[in-house]
């Protein structure tokens, strides 16, 4: 069953935007410590990217040793992650460079999560919505995990884009389907 996956909730709150997510599958909970949460807040109702923040942030090269630590159990192998935060991963805000930004800042971005052996793993972040330059009244909001699927996703589709060269015919050429492992 999908939905005892993941769940999550969106409110305003005052001036901020809260996102809750509760994870009680363990491997999504390890693609979620290892590459991310993301909240994507668009500029306007259409389903497009704008403002995103994803946390956690783990530094790639303590990802990769953590990773590849034979020793560690899962449980184990979270806390490191989860002790090895280093910020948030931000981009697409009107008044935040794009990169990475520390867990204490001034702009009053807040995210933490937290591991529960009843609850699964706990999400929460507060986004303040004057740091976003919105186009409509009405905005459209996507919440997800990096997960190895969606990231080799992305991967694919900048390395087989078709171009003049690759067109065969007029047609690109066929690649396999990847299918989502959740």
């Amino acid at each position: 069953d999908s939905s005892s996956l993941w769940s999550f909730g969106i409110g305003k709150q005052q001036n901020y935007l809260c996102v809750a997510v509760r994870m009680k599958d363990e491997s999504l909970q390890l693609e979620a410590l290892r590459s991310g949460i993301f909240v994507d807040v668009s500029y306007s109702e259409k389903k497009k990217s704008g403002a995103r923040i994803t946390f956690p942030f783990v530094d790639g090269e303590k990802r990769r040793a953590l990773l590849n630590q034979e020793n560690l159990s899962k449980d184990n192998l979270k806390n490191e992650l989860l002790n090895s935060v280093r910020g948030y991963h931000i981009s697409g805000f009107e008044k935040i460079i794009n990169g990475l930004l520390s867990l204490e800042n001034h702009y009053g971005i807040r995210a933490v999560v937290r591991l529960d052996e009843k609850e699964g793993m706990i999400y929460e972040a507060k986004i303040p919505l004057e740091l976003i330059k919105f186009q409509s009244e009405n905005i459209s909001v996507h919440i997800g995990v990096n997960t190895n699927y969606m990231l080799q996703q992305q991967m694919n589709k900048q390395m087989h884009r078709p171009t003049t060269r690759s067109m065969v015919y007029g047609r690109a050429p066929v690649t396999k389907k990847m299918v989502n492992p959740y």
